[in-house]
């Protein structure tokens, strides 16, 4: 089933003008942080350093002496940089896209996340998608932290241009599997889940739905209202969870397919191109959809790139000004809870302990290095 989807993805793209371009998977680059990178050196690149400033020495017990701790200093014998597995094939594949005009990547990429999850699996997506192969089959391939993944990249297209390849993708694949695989399309329906071919024929049966995701907000806040429980806040400018995503393709779309687009413009990287500006301000969106499909959430992600190079360096820098107030309000922050916490245990014989769960949002996210 697995080499019957991937051949008919590469067919798929292959008849609709796109060149498969191969990225490297050992880089140096993050990409757009969307992930830890797996580092790469080899067994003997770690040696042990002794005789530093930060040492400090220990007495242990009995007639052991002092010890000196020893410091771990990692360095890398092949590469003069530090190199990790890829978590994205999308910058390679973005400079091949402007030469080729059409292009996508096909392979493995790696996050160091413990996400031990039928999200986290052989991948084929835009850019952070799941196993297509798991959604319509709901079998598990456990790949944990690796998995497969998609990356297309067009040159002079739109958002609907996105969402039209992504549909056309996710049907051809499912048709030519219901086509061509019928007696592991049976096995899988009477052995594993017997609604799956109901999910295929809906994805084939009519258009993939749209809403926006102002509209999708309204949806989940009127299915609160209608007793509705969600573990995450639902509000206009808070990220759709995976909760959120399944209620609205399983119950507001009655099981189709249906593409969410317009995000807010700070819940997206820099890079994504904007959306006219809303009449107050506040409420300013980026040309981004993603692909909802049933007992998974999303499928694919997609979005429109900013071409306005003046523009592109204004928002870049407006994220990085953003990243460097979030740190500072963090760290001032952190002071004032140390220093509560220090006149606390002063006044406060009895020990106490006090919890922080504090986040700072990556700005950078999409950055270039």
């Amino acid at each position: 089933m697995r080499h019957a989807a991937s051949t008919s993805i590469r067919q798929y793209f292959d008849e609709n003008g796109f060149i498969e371009v191969n990225t490297p998977v050992l880089t140096s680059s993050d990409c757009e942080g969307a992930g830890e990178q797996f580092k790469v050196m080899s067994d003997t690149a770690a040696t042990q350093e002794q005789g530093r400033g930060t040492e400090k020495k220990t007495k242990e017990e009995g007639d052991k002496g002092t010890v000196a701790k020893k410091k771990t200093k990692w360095h890398n014998e092949f590469f003069d940089t530090e190199v990790g597995l890829t978590v994205s094939g999308q910058l390679q594949a973005e400079m091949a896209a402007c030469a080729l005009s059409r292009v996508y990547t096909f392979g493995p990429t790696f996050r160091a996340d413990n996400s031990n999850t039928r999200n986290h699996l052989a991948g084929i997506s835009y850019y952070y998608a799941h196993h297509l192969l798991c959604w319509c089959l709901n079998v598990l391939f456990f790949f944990l932290e690796e998995f497969w993944m998609i990356e297309p990249e067009m040159a002079f297209a739109g958002l609907e241009d996105n969402m039209r390849v992504a549909e056309g993708l996710v049907k051809r694949v499912v048709r030519d599997l219901l086509d061509k695989n019928a007696e592991e399309m049976k096995f899988f329906q009477d052995r594993i889940d017997n609604q799956v071919m109901g999910r295929m024929e809906k994805t084939l049966n009519a258009p993939f739905k749209v809403m926006r995701y102002g509209e999708a907000v309204e949806v989940l806040e009127g299915a609160i209202r209608q007793g509705e429980k969600f573990e995450f806040p639902v509000a206009w400018g808070e990220d759709l969870s995976k909760e959120h995503e399944k209620y609205l393709v399983e119950k507001a779309a009655g099981g189709h397919p249906l593409f969410v687009v317009n995000y807010p413009k700070a819940l997206k990287p820099f890079y994504m191109k904007l959306n006219p500006a809303s009449p107050d301000g506040k409420r300013d969106t980026v040309q981004a959809m993603d692909l909802l499909v049933p007992t998974i959430g999303e499928l694919i992600g997609g979005s429109v790139r900013e071409e306005n190079y003046d523009l592109l360096i204004q928002r870049y820098s407006l994220s990085l000004f953003s990243l460097s107030l979030s740190l500072s309000l963090s760290l001032s922050l952190s002071l004032s809870l140390s220093l509560s916490l220090s006149l606390s245990l002063f006044t406060h014989p009895t020990p106490r302990m006090l919890a922080m769960n504090m986040s700072v949002e990556d700005s950078m996210h999409g950055i270039w290095t």
